[in-house]
């Protein structure tokens, strides 16, 4: 998908949320002072990502196959097995993201075939629709049902 986006021409960047933030170590050691501060601040602007007009959401809807086993988890923590749409934060950055974004800018890669090739292609197969907008009382009432994978930090 990111070979057929580049391929298009022109400059982009990529931000993976979880991958370009400080996370805590495989042990579940916490991140240091710095990396702490650099997260907190990522945390506040998360959202400015999401909700531009301008940049592409790509939802990761399925789970790798087998999926929680085969991976490691930190001591005291157990995975979040709730799907894409169960999961607090992605319900989040979903909402954000559907509220300005024009059809084709936020993608659902779950629907992804293995075969298809090309920008084009891939857009028209993967794009996620979006949902009417919430009320803000209405988007809380659901966040409160969703999983997150440390309901206390999150």
């Amino acid at each position: 998908m990111l070979r057929a986006y580049v391929a298009r021409g022109g400059t982009c960047g990529v931000f993976l949320d979880f991958c370009s933030l400080h996370q805590k170590g495989p042990g579940g050691e916490p991140r240091t002072e710095a990396e702490a501060e650099l997260f907190n601040t990522a945390l506040g602007c998360l959202s400015d990502w999401y909700s531009h007009p301008k940049t592409v959401v790509l939802k990761l809807t399925k789970m790798p196959e087998g999926y929680p086993n085969g991976f490691t988890f930190a001591p005291g923590t157990s995975p979040n097995t709730a799907d894409y749409y169960g999961r607090g934060w992605c319900f989040k950055e979903s909402s954000v993201a559907n509220l300005v974004k024009d059809f084709d800018f936020c993608l659902d890669l779950g629907r992804l075939g293995a075969e298809t090739e090309g920008w084009t292609a891939i857009r028209n197969e993967c794009q996620a629709g979006r949902a009417a907008p919430l009320t803000p009382e209405d988007f809380f009432t659901q966040l409160e049902q969703k999983s997150f994978t440390s309901k206390k930090a999150d």
